[in-house]
């Protein structure tokens, strides 16, 4: 069974989620009897739904389907017909993301309307492309339609089971899958406003890279200025704002989204963040540890919450609920986590195992090479140490990686490697003086005597040279033809470490 199609343009839509048609609703399901069938069978003519696998899969295993929402599809294998009833649709991502009515479908014996505010009736018989809209034609199938669609859309059956369970009903507002009511839904249809959705799209793939990210507020505020309602929109802006560091402004964004999107985790989470980065951690953990009560299963709000628990130094706190966490779902995001706050909390050996754990599955998680990397490196295994940290680097590229890549070239006698390094890590900082003497040393070691004693200079330029810089120098001086030079100041250096060492 498939779980969705894929649209490529037809109808404006690229990909999948927001829309009903065939190109993303229409998919294959397959099924392989227990007793295989002298011939296959292509059946075709029913709209069958996902609800009709559980009871078809029961009877296939002899077990008498319990009531349910669904068909029992076996009788097809014996060329026999089933029962023909409505198939109900239904995609929330409109609602969600942009503020616009959910898209309702029902599809019964090759009819299909799509009743929302832009009704659509189709033909499918006739029209399998759905390019024809029969709607205001009148046709008598319309009602039938609409009754069986709104009955399920504003069914009772799910909501009064849940308002047994306050916690229950709150996770799944939060998730989304509460608002079933046709009165207080927005009347915008998503099939009216295609191109502000594309619009949306666009900005939401530029804003990564684009040269000049200033300059898609304008577009972002032309939207919002048009189309009020849209949080996804807020949302991006915020996320704009972030990246240029104006993180007030970002604040304040996300604060209007979320008053139009209450229950939206990911507002909460980009606010909370956000309050992070302006060190208002109390704040920003308040909004996190609201959310969780609401979704206490949510990976993204649990993996935000140990960061921002890290963030504060509240280590041993991190620990106890990504423990706890990883216990009811070892998800590899949390061990990742996990093992970050355990290596910081110098339980390296309990850390080891769930970092090495959380990269099973190849996807990428910032901090989880470089930790391991240091672990490797305070036992003592600098080739693996090295190999890590540039796992991490190649990950999540950060000159700062380079500058302990390159001592660590340097503890092993690599200097070629080592210059390397350095030379990546002073590209990006060239003011700094961490790793300076050691990029100086390296050069030297490698005859580069000129680029030394280039890299070296700030350190003999600070109002009290160290001996080591000044010793270093004077060799400097010794092999480009300067003894004389290099002697009175390997003199001086010697002073100065004499002076310096305890009697």
């Amino acid at each position: 069974l498939a779980d969705h199609g894929e649209s490529f343009g037809e109808h404006g839509e690229k990909g999948h989620g927001l829309y009903l048609w065939n190109t993303t609703m229409n998919i294959p399901f397959v099924i392989s009897p227990p007793k295989p069938l002298d011939q296959g069978i292509i059946v075709d003519q029913y709209a069958v739904s996902g609800v009709d696998v559980f009871p078809t899969a029961l009877s296939m295993l002899g077990i008498v389907p319990p009531t349910s929402d669904g068909r029992d599809l076996s009788p097809l294998f014996q060329d026999k017909p089933i029962e023909d009833t409505p198939v109900y649709l239904e995609s929330v991502l409109a609602q969600q993301r942009f503020g616009y009515h959910p898209e309702i479908a029902t599809v019964y014996k090759g009819w299909k309307l799509i009743d929302t505010p832009s009704a659509h009736l189709l033909h499918l018989t006739e029209d399998p492309s759905e390019l024809r809209n029969v709607f205001t034609e009148n046709n008598t199938n319309i009602t039938p339609l609409r009754a069986f669609g709104q009955q399920i859309w504003n069914t009772e059956g799910i909501t009064s089971q849940v308002q047994q369970s306050s916690g229950v009903q709150a996770q799944l507002a939060a998730l989304g899958y509460m608002s079933n009511d046709f009165a207080t839904t927005s009347n915008l249809d998503i099939k009216d406003h295609q191109e502000t959705v594309q619009r949306i799209e666009e900005l939401r793939k530029r804003r990564p890279t684009e040269e000049n990210p200033a300059s898609l507020i304008p577009e972002y505020e032309t939207i919002i200025a048009k189309e009020p309602q849209l949080s996804e929109v807020r949302m991006g802006l915020g996320a704009l704002y972030a990246k240029l560091g104006q993180k007030e402004k970002a604040l304040e964004v996300y604060q209007q989204a979320l008053l139009l999107e209450p229950n939206s985790n990911m507002i909460k989470m980009n606010m909370a963040n956000t309050l992070g980065g302006l060190k208002r951690f109390e704040e920003g953990l308040a909004i996190l540890e609201d959310a969780l009560e609401k979704v206490p299963t949510d990976v993204s709000l649990q993996s935000s919450y140990l960061k921002m628990l890290m963030d504060t130094k509240q280590v041993e706190k991190a620990i106890l609920k990504g423990e706890a966490w990883v216990s009811q779902n070892p998800n590899p995001d949390i061990k990742a986590l996990l093992g970050i706050a355990l290596f910081r909390h110098k339980s390296i050996e309990q850390a080891m195992p769930l970092l090495l754990e959380s990269l099973e599955d190849g996807i990428p998680r910032e901090m989880v090479h470089e930790t391991i990397a240091n672990a490797f490196r305070i036992r003592g295994d600098i080739p693996k140490a090295i190999a890590f940290f540039q796992k991490e680097h190649e990950r999540f590229p950060n000159p700062l990686l380079l500058g302990k890549i390159g001592s660590l070239h340097a503890q092993e006698k690599q200097w070629r490697k080592a210059s390397t390094s350095f030379a990546g890590y002073f590209k990006a900082f060239p003011s700094q003086n961490a790793h300076r003497h050691s990029y100086a040393q390296v050069l030297f070691n490698i005859k580069e005597y000129a680029q030394a004693e280039t890299v070296l200079k700030p350190l003999l330029n600070r109002e009290s040279p160290t001996p080591r810089a000044l010793l270093l120098q004077a060799n400097i001086m010794a092999k480009t033809g300067r003894i004389e030079e290099g002697k009175v100041l390997f003199e001086k250096a010697k002073a100065l470490r004499d002076r310096q060492s305890p009697q």
